[in-house]
């Protein structure tokens, strides 16, 4: 299997984790802060191996300033990831998701989610699917890209689109329930899939 060092370093901890705790469905790991780390957790979600994960900022010190390491938390599929140990999944994606911009439909493991056409929704997709997975864009660029001019009202232009992202997400995990396409953090939007 050819896996980069950090994502072999990855499996070691949640390997030595299950070990550990043989019975517990989720894991839990303490890391220093690292925006690869995220980027290793959402590629395993993207294989069916992890869910939706969460973190949680622990003080390295009680010293002000001191930096913070992570706690890194999620539910595991014992199978998959003993599927990926042993590079029988290879690069398989399960949650191929995709947006169709003329037909405003996202689909998503051969099911169609239909998107009004001339909706905030399909102008925020349409712009979301034109951006790498992961990329966080601020609000009001999307704002401005989807209603087409600047944001007046600063906070009610910033519930419009926080509003446009739980629709989709609200649309999205009734057919693919536990999984969300779209990540609201801080001022930004990122793409899950």
């Amino acid at each position: 299997m050819n896996m980069s060092g950090e994502m072999q370093e990855l499996i070691g901890k949640i390997n030595n984790f299950l070990i550990h705790f043989p019975n517990r469905k989720n894991v839990s790991i303490l890391e220093g802060r690292s925006k690869n780390m995220e980027a290793l957790l959402y590629e395993l979600k993207g294989l069916g191996i992890i869910g939706l994960f969460d973190t949680a900022d622990v003080p390295t010190s009680n010293e002000k300033g001191a930096l913070e390491d992570v706690l890194y938390m999620f539910d595991i599929d014992k199978d998959r990831f003993e599927k990926f140990k042993k590079g029988e999944l290879k690069n398989e994606k399960v949650y191929g998701v995709s947006y169709d911009v003329n037909q405003t439909i996202l689909f998503y493991g051969g099911k169609e989610i239909k998107i009004e056409p001339d909706s905030r929704q399909a102008y925020l997709l349409k712009f979301m699917f034109g951006q790498k997975i992961n990329t966080p864009i601020s609000w009001d660029v999307l704002y401005e890209e989807v209603v087409g001019k600047e944001a007046g009202e600063k906070e009610k232009a910033r519930k419009s689109i926080s509003d446009t992202v739980r629709a989709i997400n609200d649309k999205f995990q009734d057919e693919a329930p536990g999984l969300m396409l779209l990540e609201w953090r801080g001022k930004s939007v990122y793409r899950l899939l």
